[in-house]
């Protein structure tokens, strides 16, 4: 498993949203801004992945679905990407 601290807020601990260049990212919670360690350097499986999970928790199940599916065509051994699609999958169902 991959740990992702660029994804966690400094601040409060919550889950940073990515902005469109993935250069930096806004706590949920607290709104905190935070320049993403690495930018523009950081992986683009790492990106998607993080935006995929965004779509995710904002049930917008078919995006998130294409992001994953980036994931796995930029790394096809980042297994969390298949248990994505599967989650996609489980909730575009119900």
């Amino acid at each position: 498993m991959i740990e992702l601290k660029s994804a966690i807020c400094p601040e409060c601990g919550g889950l940073l949203r990515l902005n469109s260049a993935q250069t930096q990212g806004t706590c949920k919670s607290c709104g905190t801004t935070i320049l993403i360690s690495g930018a523009p350097g950081i992986k683009q499986e790492i990106a998607a992945w993080i935006l995929a999970n965004q779509q995710l928790e904002d049930g917008n199940a078919d995006k998130a679905a294409k992001y994953f599916q980036k994931v796995i065509e930029l790394n096809p051994e980042f297994g969390e990407a298949y248990y994505g699609c599967f989650e996609c999958a489980i909730y575009s169902a119900e």
